[in-house]
């Protein structure tokens, strides 16, 4: 009888041992899981940054007052080829992306307003530009394609040509958003296009080469430009 007892209990011991062993090797193996996973998500999000700025013309950063930031990101063109309006109208346009990532304790909220009159471009008061701002949300996935994959320009374009341009977004703590817009020039490009959107005094600016143009407003007042 005693022989039996000691028998039980080193048995139960070494089941006990080797139940200890396996959930130490399940923990090892759940903990190098996570940090293979952990790995391919920094290894993802550093191959779409690169992609990103592969194609970024300028980058503006602001500070709120609490020292959070909030980053505007604008592109290179795509473009350059010819849009004929539904009434005959032709115009040579460039693509644009902005990508603005929101790095505050609060929602980043855009209001852009752009009106359907065209902006001077150049010197002579007959050559003009007109800026669109797209709904359609802008993927990083695309931005290799022909305009940064927007799609056919008449779906977005032939209904609005002659009404002014908006767009709502809110971009949430710790979120980025991107989105298109397009501009169209009466006499062509005219040479190195560069532009952008930009944030002052609470007010929205669009950019185009030397042409600054009123473009809504922001919810955050108080940011102040980074120096680059």
């Amino acid at each position: 009888m005693r022989n039996f007892l000691i028998l039980t209990i080193i048995a139960t011991i070494a089941i006990s041992s080797c139940g200890q062993e396996n959930k130490s090797s399940n923990d090892r193996i759940t903990t190098e899981i996570g940090t293979l996973e952990s790995l391919e998500t920094n290894e993802e999000q550093r191959s779409q940054d690169e992609n990103h700025r592969k194609f970024l013309d300028d980058e503006y950063r602001y500070n709120d007052t609490n020292g959070k930031r909030i980053t505007i990101q604008n592109s290179l063109p795509k473009g350059g080829l010819e849009y004929n309006g539904p009434n005959g109208e032709k115009y040579v346009y460039a693509v644009f992306w902005t990508r603005i990532i929101n790095e505050t304790n609060n929602p980043f909220e855009l209001s852009i307003e752009i009106p359907s009159s065209g902006f001077a471009h150049g010197l002579t008061f007959d050559n003009y530009f007109k800026v669109f701002v797209s709904k359609k949300e802008m993927n990083i996935d695309k931005l290799s394609l022909l305009n940064y994959g927007l799609g056919s320009l008449n779906d977005i374009l032939d209904n609005n040509l002659q009404k002014p341009s908006s767009l709502q977004k809110t971009i949430m703590p710790n979120n980025t958003d991107s989105f298109y817009v397009i501009t169209l020039f009466n006499k062509g490009l005219g040479g190195t296009v560069r532009a952008g959107l930009n944030v002052k005094d609470g007010k929205l600016f669009y950019k185009l080469n030397n042409t600054v143009i009123p473009a809504g407003q922001v919810n955050i007042k108080n940011l102040q430009l980074e120096n680059k």
